[in-house]
């Protein structure tokens, strides 16, 4: 199985097919908005919330790349694996599935995930860590992404060692706006999408967005002639935003993300140009995995500080059948024959970020908080080709608490100085049951383990619009 050309985002490149794509999009905007006009356009800068404040990006010391919404829609990067894949210094190793992907960033990351909370490479979604198991998200009315690269244990959020991937939303704003965008192209790919959002009352609005997608899958059945299966997705995502005064701001957002029919694809090579599979048709129809995601956010400005609480739970349910077709049976034992494993996981997940943080364009930047976690996960293996034989149920929990802190202070001119510190305490359990030849055999484990994380950096400002840094950071 090749790992470069096993997936929809590159099966282009791979097979040299000539796939064209059609797409219209239309955008709807206030009229003073849309309003034609001779003058200038002063467009808005750019920030970034790579330490959950809106900053300046070259104020930020640490690497990061930055994708836009504009750009995730021009380049058609229509997941967050395909970002990940257009990202320098980032490589992506999946089989297809919407459960299985293995982040590595400036070559630093797993191989294969040996545990349902890998940290080796950090997600969050609007500030709420997410398993790295959710790169099958679409990019459903993104505003941008984040990709930090490094070690990153100072902030809240989940910690990777390799980096982190930020992801936010597009929030509600006090200006009617939206948008349609429709796709359709060769090998059953299509696309819809849609947002709209604006002013519901004086002081709450409110913004939805959905999305349906699909396409035939790159890979053939012998006993069909057909694709061995189409995967959909759909998806989508409504918010409220209430001000409640000048300082004072409430989110409350829903998401809910589920796709169908999309199986890990295990090829005999070489298969040249047009890979296929000798299977039963049908095998992979009841293939699944739903996400949904519930967050209340609250923001508080004082006179010099910001307090915002982050409250989330998340629920991801998954079932899907990897199979061995005739061809690869026949060449591991000589005779064709198809085998196939059924496993399905569970995950559910609360956390709580309390922080008080530095106002924006304040001449010292600083954050400082708590955080609580807890997340408890499902991994099974119910039945195969010959029944419940073999079968193993693995269930893992874990409470995580950590006090974390942030300082970037002018040390001279055009100098900063930037210091962070976190400490976190993790408590871990697993419990499983194996079957193996009418016998059960039954295992469990317990794991305490306290660690800091952190870094140091300094940074010089060459030019008003050029920053050069240098940094030291410990990831866990």
């Amino acid at each position: 199985m090749s790992a470069r050309c096993n997936t929809t985002a590159t099966r282009q490149s791979c097979y040299k097919r000539n796939t064209i794509t059609i797409a219209v999009s239309l955008t709807l905007a206030n009229s003073a908005l849309a309003a034609a006009t001779s003058e200038p356009v002063q467009l808005p800068a750019s920030t970034v919330t790579a330490r959950m404040e809106q900053e300046d990006p070259k104020e930020v010391p640490i690497s990061l790349s930055v994708i836009s919404g504009e750009q995730l829609r021009t380049q058609r990067l229509d997941t967050l694996e395909s970002a990940l894949r257009n990202t320098s210094g980032v490589s992506v190793n999946s089989s297809g599935g919407p459960n299985d992907f293995n982040v590595l960033i400036r070559g630093v990351g797993s191989l294969y995930q040996m545990s349902m909370d890998d940290s080796s490479v950090a997600f969050n979604i609007d500030g709420v860590p997410v398993s790295s198991r959710s790169l099958g998200f679409g990019t459903l009315d993104v505003e941008r992404i984040e990709v930090l690269k490094g070690p990153q244990g100072t902030l809240s959020g989940a910690i990777g060692q390799a980096g982190a991937m930020n992801i936010t939303t597009r929030q509600p704003t006090r200006e009617l706006e939206g948008y349609v965008r429709g796709e359709v192209g060769q090998e059953g790919q299509f696309l819809t999408e849609g947002a709209i959002g604006g002013p519901i009352s004086d002081r709450l609005s409110g913004r939805l967005a959905v999305r349906r997608a699909g396409y035939d899958n790159w890979i053939d059945n012998d006993q069909t002639n057909h694709p061995i299966t189409k995967p959909r997705n759909d998806a989508y995502r409504g918010s409220l935003l209430w001000d409640l005064n000048d300082d004072t701001h409430v989110l409350v957002s829903t998401e809910r993300q589920k796709t169908k029919r999309a199986t890990n694809s295990l090829v005999l090579r070489p298969y040249g140009s047009d890979p296929s599979l000798d299977l039963t048709p049908g095998l992979f129809d009841d293939n699944y995995k739903t996400t949904e995601r519930y967050t209340l956010k609250v923001d508080h400005d004082f006179a010099n500080s910001r307090l915002t609480s982050t409250t989330a739970t998340s629920n991801a349910d998954f079932e899907g059948l990897i199979a061995y077709d005739n061809k690869l049976m026949g060449a591991l034992y000589g005779t064709p024959s198809e085998f196939w494993v059924v496993d399905k996981s569970f995950e559910r997940s609360w956390s709580q970020d309390l922080h008080l943080s530095s106002l924006p364009d304040s001449d010292v930047f600083w954050v400082a908080g708590l955080a609580a976690s807890r997340n408890e996960r499902s991994y099974d293996t119910p039945r195969n080709t010959y029944g419940t034989t073999g079968a193993k149920y693995r269930d893992f929990t874990t409470n995580s608490y950590a006090a974390y802190g942030e300082v970037t202070y002018p040390i001279a001119e055009d100098w900063k100085l930037t210091t962070g510190l976190r400490h976190t305490w993790d408590r871990k359990t697993y419990g499983a049951d194996y079957s193996s030849g009418g016998a059960q055999i039954s295992d469990s484990r317990r794991l305490q383990d306290n660690y800091s994380t952190g870094r140091v950096a300094l940074s010089y400002a060459l030019t008003p619009q050029t920053n050069v840094y240098a940094v030291l950071s410990r990831g866990y």
